[in-house]
Parts: C-alpha cells; sequence; structure tokens
C-alpha cells in the first residue's frame, strides 16, 4: 500500500510573542484564513508561534485550537525571555518551508501586505524582503518611541550606512540564503532586525527588496521599558564597532592586494 506523502509547505509564517492578549489564538486562525484565502489554492502554509518565556501561561486549549485549524501548525516555548531577536531565530531555524516571513503575533500589517511579500520572494529577485512602514506611522507612537525610533533611524544611515529608511519594520521576509544570514545574527532583542539588515547590506550578492507596507487599523503598541532602551543602546554600540572593524579589515585586503610585488 502507498503512503500518503506529507504536503510540502510554501511558505512559513513565523510569530514570536511574550504575553499575548487574551484570544490570540482567534487572531492567529483568523488571519490564517485570510493569508490562505488570499493566495493560491494549493499553497502550504506553516504557522509557528514562538513563545519567549512569557510568565503567564499559554494555555493547552489554545493550541489544540491552532492545530485544528491550522494543519502545520509548530508551538516552541521556553522558560526565559530571551528577547524577540532570539525569538525569531528560535522560529525561522524550525520553519520547515524554503520560503519565510516574520512578523507579530497580533498580525500588524495588511493581509495584502504580507501576501505581496511572499510574491516578491517567489518571483527569484531578492533573498530578502524589508516592509518599510507608512510616514504616517509616526503619528501612532508615544514620544518617547517616537524619538527612539527617529533616532534609530538616523543612525543606521550616518553611522552604519545603511541606505534604508526603516529597516525595523516587524515584517520581513527571507530565502534560504536570508535564512543562513538572519540565524548568524547574535543581537536577541529589537536591534536585530539592524544588525540583520546590516549584515545582508555587506554582502554584494544579496539581494534586498524594500516594500511599502501598512499598519491595520486600530493595532496598539506596547509600551517599552528605560532598561531596554539602555540595552539596545548597548546593543547598537556593539553593532557600531563591527561595522568599523569590518571596514578596517576591508580596507587591509585591499591595501594589500595593491602594494606590489617584489621579486
Amino acid at each position: 500500500m502507498n503512503q500518503l506523502r506529507p504536503a510540502r509547505l510554501n511558505l512559513s509564517i513565523v510569530l514570536p510573542c511574550y504575553n499575548p492578549k487574551s484570544g490570540w489564538h482567534l487572531q492567529v486562525a483568523a488571519h490564517y484564513q485570510q493569508i490562505k484565502a488570499a493566495l493560491p489554492p494549493d499553497t502550504q502554509l506553516e504557522i509557528i508561534v514562538v513563545n519567549d518565556g512569557s510568565p503567564r501561561p499559554v494555555t493547552p486549549s489554545s493550541k489544540r485550537f491552532l492545530s485544528r485549524r491550522c494543519p502545520h501548525f509548530k508551538f516552541i516555548s521556553y522558560s526565559q525571555n530571551m528577547g524577540k531577536g532570539y525569538a525569531v531565530r528560535k522560529g525561522v531555524e524550525a520553519a520547515q518551508a524554503p520560503y519565510i516571513i516574520y512578523t507579530d503575533i497580533d498580525f500588524p500589517y495588511t493581509v495584502a501586505d504580507i501576501c505581496a511579500v511572499y510574491r516578491r520572494l517567489l518571483s527569484g529577485h531578492t533573498e530578502v524582503v524589508m516592509g518599510v512602514r507608512e510616514a504616517s506611522y509616526n503619528n501612532k507612537l508615544s514620544l518617547l518611541r517616537r524619538l527612539a525610533s527617529n533616532g534609530c533611524n538616523y543612525l543606521n544611515k550616518t553611522l552604519l550606512n545603511l541606505p534604508y529608511k526603516d529597516v525595523q519594520s516587524g515584517l520581513k521576509g527571507i530565502n534560504l540564503i536570508g535564512r543562513e544570514l538572519l540565524l548568524k545574527t547574535t543581537i536577541n532583542r529589537f536591534l536585530f532586525d539592524t544588525e540583520f539588515i546590516w549584515m545582508a547590506s555587506s554582502y554584494s550578492n544579496i539581494r534586498i527588496e524594500a516594500l511599502p507596507v501598512r499598519l491595520r487599523d486600530n493595532v496598539s503598541f506596547t509600551s517599552m521599558s528605560s532598561a531596554v532602551y539602555i540595552k539596545e543602546t548597548g546593543n547598537f554600540c556593539r553593532l557600531f564597532l563591527k561595522d568599523k572593524l569590518l571596514l578596517l579589515r576591508r580596507f587591509d585586503a585591499e591595501f594589500k592586494t595593491a602594494i606590489p610585488r617584489t621579486a
């Protein structure tokens, strides 16, 4: 008797979370259905939820519900809160599809934008698709978060020489090459996105596509403590030092090749 082979996965969606709000599983299932409906009917989706050490336990009934609604569902959990960057890497590491999208568990961006990221990956013209938030995004932030966001974008441009105005959006897509690169990032918190785009920009053969994206209506933003801002400042300083060391190594290599050899 021939055994049925498991369906080949096309797209993995990684959703890191920390203390998800009540009813989060209903929202994930609803977005799963909307994304399925917007893509070709034979598209096989994998949903990977990564619980980043939430002190409030995720109920078994929530996981059972998603297992029934999403045929390819994985739940990853660990006890210590490690940060969004760590959680995304754990999810990407477990992903089985050739294309991966990661975003927040409340799906802050429109289904149309998520599908657009996937289609750009399918085109084969890019290794990384990076969502770029609309200009009105800043108006929805608190003053402190707005200052931090604008300051980060300014430092990315002036100190890291990144040619993108927004590298921190919570919607990105990668192919298998982008996957290998993302797994090499080391920052565990929010600035892992900056580290990832900085690393990708360091390779001439890695193609990055910036895609304008829109927030859904009535999206709420979590507040960040001063301790988070202090840690992220330290992470940026370390990333800046890495950038300068990389520049020095390249200069040293080019300088040595430029020196004429004597007999």
